[in-house]
C-alpha cells in the first residue's frame, strides 16, 4: 500500500508531465515512445549535470537528448544512472520541461 506522501509525490510528478504534454501536443516537440505504443516522451534535465534527456511516461526508458529516439539508444533509468556513476536516479533528480 502506498502512503499519502508517496501518492502526493507521484501526483505532483504526473501533473508536471501533463502540463508539459499540453504544451507540446501536436507540435514537432511531441514524441511517442518507440518502445511503448501508449507512452509519450517527456523532455527533462538531469539537475546534477544539466544533461538533457527524454523519458517515457509509461515504460520509464530514457534517452539522452543528443541521441536518436529509437530502441537502440534507449536505457532504463537504472542503467542510465549507473553509466553516469550514480547508484540510482529518481524523479527528484529530474526537472521536467
Amino acid at each position: 500500500m502506498i502512503d499519502n506522501s508517496r501518492r502526493e509525490y507521484f501526483n505532483k510528478i504526473r501533473e508536471q508531465e501533463v502540463l508539459y504534454l499540453k504544451q507540446v501536443w501536436g507540435s514537432e516537440l511531441h514524441h511517442r515512445c518507440p518502445l511503448e505504443s501508449e507512452g509519450d516522451l517527456i523532455s527533462a534535465t538531469i539537475t546534477e549535470t544539466g544533461e538533457g534527456v527524454f523519458y517515457c511516461d509509461e515504460c520509464d526508458s530514457i534517452w539522452r537528448s543528443n541521441h536518436p529516439l529509437d530502441e537502440a539508444h534507449a536505457d532504463s533509468f537504472e542503467t542510465f544512472a549507473l553509466a553516469n556513476g550514480r547508484s540510482g536516479l529518481t524523479m527528484d533528480d529530474i526537472l521536467i520541461g
